[in-house]
């Protein structure tokens, strides 16, 4: 059985969901913010150019003329970020700007008339720039056409640094929402899961005895489910009952022709060996017939659903006994847990010490011990049932069939009685073991293994 939470699983998966969402929208983010910036910077670079190309004049000598005030200050300033220079078509650099003085910017060839273009270059091989470059063609004194290249270079630092910022709080805000929408989903898939878990509770209830059916006001998803499981628990008793019942009435149905068979035997014309034949038949028949009342008494529902105090009925069971073998004088023992329940029926709880503890008073010479104690198993908390006594002990081909796995009940009836049959076909019933050993104080020792429950 897997022991992952349905609510940590699904709120695992809605986290990696929302944090994969998350992470694309980044990306994109990312991707659109840096797209825009580079075109708001080429825009602004196109800006220069042609504000460059307005102001630059040819003189009769077909010589750039380019004015003492620049359109754009930052031309001006040494190490500004923004640089320009203009070229004959040859690629012959007729002019550059006062910002470019002590940097060496690699532009890009030289393209035709007409052309613009986009690069990405360095500034003295390490500073990343942009550079614009656009081809126009003037026309010279004589007539003649002159083309030139006006190259815009732009430091991509302030861009870098611009972008960064962006990153950095775009991760911030993210990571600050991720967090807070996480809370938020927890919160909701806790509340979304409390009918669930109200379920789960009252499953639980169910099963240590506490309540019969599925209580409470569940949504529509999980109200035909309540229907569904209180229906298979109701059927699963009329079952029951159906099957004791039918027992019952089959055992009652039995009682005349064995009564009948009863009085042939005593049929004085009968010979002796079809007498001897009779009486055998007749008293395995009432035999097995009482068997099947007894384990059609033992009801081992599945579910588990009640919750029986050991002490009082282990305290019954001994006080009968010691009334019944009182010419005896055999002395009891009683070692109870106060605190211990058993998670069952108590008729079920009453036919095995009632069983175990018969069998030890028959075998008994002076000394019954019944002691009852909760042991951790691998099925979590159990009742161990221990009855001692100082008697013979049981014959070692008695323990091998009646601890071989198979063996039906009535087969362990015959030579042996019914009640360590019942005892064995309830502690299966109940997922538990029963185990024979020899006593310490001379006799048999049987444990039996049975469910336990929370104190009472």
């Amino acid at each position: 059985m897997s022991r992952h939470s349905f609510h940590t699983r699904l709120l695992l998966t809605a986290s990696i969901a929302l944090l994969a969402f998350f992470a694309i929208s980044a990306l994109l983010l990312d991707i659109i913010f840096r797209q825009t910036s580079e075109n708001i910077l080429a825009n602004r670079m196109q800006v220069v150019v042609m504000s460059l190309i307005a102001s630059t004049e040819l003189d009769s000598q077909g010589r750039v003329m380019i004015p003492e005030v620049l359109p754009e200050h930052r031309l001006e300033r040494p190490g500004s970020g923004l640089y320009a220079q203009i070229r004959r078509g040859d690629g012959a650099v007729v002019w550059r700007s006062p910002s470019t003085l002590g940097h060496d910017i690699r532009y890009p060839p030289v393209i035709m008339t007409g052309e613009q273009r986009l690069v990405r270059s360095t500034k003295d091989e390490e500073d990343p720039l942009f550079v614009m470059s656009f081809g126009v063609a003037w026309e010279g004194p004589r007539g003649e056409t002159a083309p030139f290249v006006f190259d815009v270079a732009q430091s991509l630092e302030p861009y870098e640094s611009q972008l960064w910022r962006f990153r950095r709080n775009l991760l911030g805000s993210f990571l600050l929402l991720s967090v807070v929408l996480l809370l938020v989903q927890m919160l909701v898939i806790r509340w979304g899961m409390r009918p669930l878990r109200q379920m789960g509770a009252s499953l639980r209830e169910m099963q240590s005895g506490r309540q019969q059916a599925l209580t409470g006001d569940y949504p529509r998803e999980l109200a035909e489910l309540a229907r569904t499981i209180n229906g298979l628990v109701s059927d699963e008793r009329a079952h029951l009952d159906r099957y004791r019942n039918s027992l019952a009435d089959l055992a009652h149905s039995l009682k005349t022709p064995l009564a009948v068979l009863s009085t042939l035997r005593d049929d004085p014309g009968m010979d002796g060996a079809t007498r001897e034949v009779l009486n055998a038949q007749v008293e395995r028949m009432n035999a097995i017939v009482e068997y099947q009342l007894r384990r059609a008494a033992a009801s081992g529902s599945g579910q588990n659903l009640k919750r029986t105090p050991v002490a009082p009925v282990a305290a019954k069971i001994v006080d009968s006994l010691a009334k019944v073998y009182h010419e005896r004088g055999l002395r009891f023992d009683q070692r109870v847990e106060p605190e211990l329940v058993f998670q069952g029926e108590e008729e079920d709880l009453m036919e095995v010490i009632g069983n175990l503890m018969d069998n030890a008073c028959k075998w008994a010479r002076e000394q019954v011990v019944l002691e009852a104690r909760a042991v951790s198993g691998s099925r979590g908390r159990m009742l161990e049932v221990i009855v001692r006594d100082d008697g013979p002990g049981m014959p070692a081909e008695a323990v091998e069939r009646f601890t071989r796995r198979g063996v039906r009940g009535d087969e362990s009836v015959e030579g042996q009685g019914i009640g360590l049959a019942v005892v064995r076909d309830i502690s299966v019933m109940y997922g538990g073991e029963v185990q024979v050993e020899r006593a310490e104080i001379g006799g048999a020792e049987l444990r039996v293994m049975l469910p336990a429950a929370a104190s009472a």
